[in-house]
């Protein structure tokens, strides 16, 4: 239990707190709790005074005017807002109990935030206009400690709750094993500062169709209601910003596209970086006609710039991926070839052979009696190879280049073998309508999509079972599967001696269908596997899977949930 809260009142008799050292010990709090609110309305009154209002009413997490034309009502309800909100330069609350090492408080500190604030409902007709009361991001560009440098550009509030999240929650949970310092590097501070308005309008949409899915508020295109009114009849909140931000972000990208801006440079690289970022948007939502139309577009700027000079490698990285993204969405080949080519890093790439050390092991023995081709076993070395890299940076065993190369090397290697797993998978069952899966290839297939799942939801951009992407995996998966597995009195077909195989396959797509409807399935074929394989006890269910693509720091508690439901 946290410790309990008390006022004191002191009542100057100094007798008292030297007989009882507890009593000093709540006096001294309590003043220094006083000095600290003090404090705190004085860097309140003090921001207010020197808040500048841009153009258009545009304020970093507020549109406040000038303080001196507001009551005192008015100020005294902000403090009690803004004391609501950690000072950043607060120690994290630790539950007792609990451990949190240097690092995870340094890097946590300040984060916390008011959900109703974050949830809130923004309305579209007064947002960026009207007086607003500041919020718990409201200094999201100011002061000490924060991690966006001091600048005189000022957001809407609208928007700038979306970039907190995106800075903030976002991109950490999509790539967990980068560093606090690379998400702020590659994704805020002055990046931020010096985008252009269709950059934070297409970063905004991003976060603001992430947060409508995580929330409810907006479902995906195979649900009911075809993406829309993801909770009862009409619009949410959240699904409200992800169309504003959304359509300003086509409308700022067809209006670059009128005036020429799509070359390389510049406004060029802004509306290449936009349009890569609906494509992501809809592996979110899954709406393909829309990404494919993207793709296209982004396909013909790209052909049309390429006598401007080689692409840098921050806009190539970003088309790349976007295009992997829609070829795993759509369950196709990529649309182009990976050209992506990586600059030297700063450091030697230590070996690594500690860490999960029998992680692939087993697939990778067993693969010559899944497959007639061995040609997919230099990919399963590879993933197993920089997930031991990944796992190394969040352990915190992995040198650190000044320059964050190796986090941009990992970023690199994995993009390349979502890529080689597209291709081979295209190359020996098709795609789309193409697509054909017989009998004797049904394991090898299953393997294939149990290994495109794991990339996406325990590498570097990990996506919630709720995204399109991965549901689309996770259905197909259950197609194949279904009367292809058999029942209590027996394994049918190539499962047959292939029983710890078909359980890393069903335990993948519980993880993946976590909370969705085609968990039930299976769960269900997961017990039935499990008792043909004669599992009885968690340690050898554990031991099992490590031997396929297991991480106790992404699976571990499903794994423990399941086992837990099971017995």
């Amino acid at each position: 239990m946290p410790p309990k809260l008390e006022f004191v009142i002191y009542t100057g008799d100094a007798t008292i707190a030297k007989k009882d050292p507890a009593h000093r010990k709540a006096v001294r709090s309590f003043v220094t709790a006083q000095h600290y609110r003090e404090k705190r309305r004085s860097d309140v009154r003090k921001f207010e005074g020197e808040q500048v209002v841009g153009g258009d009413g545009m304020v970093w997490g507020s549109s406040m005017g000038n303080p001196t034309q507001e009551n005192e009502s008015s100020t005294q309800s902000r403090e009690v807002q803004l004391s609501s909100s950690r000072r950043q330069d607060d120690p994290p609350t630790v539950e007792p109990g609990s451990s949190i090492t240097t690092s995870a408080a340094r890097n946590t500190a300040g984060l916390e935030i008011d959900d109703a604030q974050i949830n809130r409902v923004s309305d579209t007709h007064t947002a960026g206009s009207a007086a607003a009361s500041p919020t718990p991001y409201s200094y999201l560009g100011q002061g000490r400690g924060n991690p966006f440098a001091a600048s005189s550009r000022r957001f809407s509030d609208r928007m700038a709750k979306h970039l907190y999240y995106y800075v903030n929650i976002l991109m950490p949970q999509m790539h967990p094993s980068w560093t606090s310092n690379l998400v702020v590097q590659r994704f805020g501070c002055t990046a931020l500062i010096v985008a252009d308005d269709l950059i934070l309008s297409s970063l905004s949409a991003h976060a603001a169709t992430a947060r409508a899915l995580m929330t409810g508020d907006l479902v995906r295109r195979d649900q009911e209601g075809k993406g829309m009114g993801g909770r009862g009849s009409g619009f949410h909140g959240a699904e409200l910003d992800w169309l504003f931000f959304k359509g300003r972000t086509i409308r700022g990208v067809n209006g670059r596209l009128r005036s020429g801006g799509f070359g390389l440079g510049g406004e060029g690289d802004s509306t290449i970086a936009a349009i890569a970022d609906l494509i992501m948007i809809e592996a979110f939502t899954g709406d393909l006609e829309t990404a494919g139309a993207h793709v296209n577009g982004l396909k013909r700027i790209l052909s049309m710039s390429q006598n401007a000079g080689p692409i840098p490698y921050s806009v190539a990285s970003m088309t790349t991926a976007s295009i992997i993204k829609y070829a795993t969405l759509s369950l196709s080949a990529p649309a182009l070839p990976f050209t992506l080519t990586f600059p030297a890093i700063s450091l030697p790439l230590p070996s690594l052979t500690t860490i999960l050390p029998t992680l692939a092991t087993t697939l990778l023995t067993k693969w010559s009696l899944l497959s007639p081709t061995q040609s997919f076993i230099p990919i399963l070395h590879d993933l197993a190879h920089m997930t031991r890299y990944t796992e190394a940076i969040t352990l915190g065993t992995f040198p650190v280049a000044s320059d964050d190369s190796y986090h941009e090397y990992a970023n690199y290697q994995n993009l390349s073998i979502e890529h080689r797993l597209l291709c081979y998978r295209a190359s020996r069952f098709g795609s789309g309508e193409k697509e054909v899966v017989g009998e004797e290839d049904l394991i090898e297939y299953c393997c294939i999509l149990a290994v495109l799942l794991f990339v996406n939801t325990a590498l570097w951009r990990g996506y919630p079972a709720e995204s399109a992407i991965i549901h689309n995996m996770v259905r197909r998966l259950k197609e194949v599967l279904e009367g292809g597995i058999g029942d209590e009195t027996g394994f049918k077909g190539r499962w047959v001696g292939q029983e710890d195989v078909l359980v890393w396959v069903l335990f993948t797509g519980v993880c993946c269908s976590w909370k969705q409807g085609e968990e039930g399935f299976f769960r269900e074929a997961l017990g039935m596997a499990m008792g043909g394989l004669g599992v009885r006890g968690l340690d050898k269910f554990r031991g099992v899977l490590e031997g396929f693509l297991f991480v106790e720091r992404v699976h571990g508690e499903v794994l423990s949930e399941i086992w837990g439901s099971l017995m």
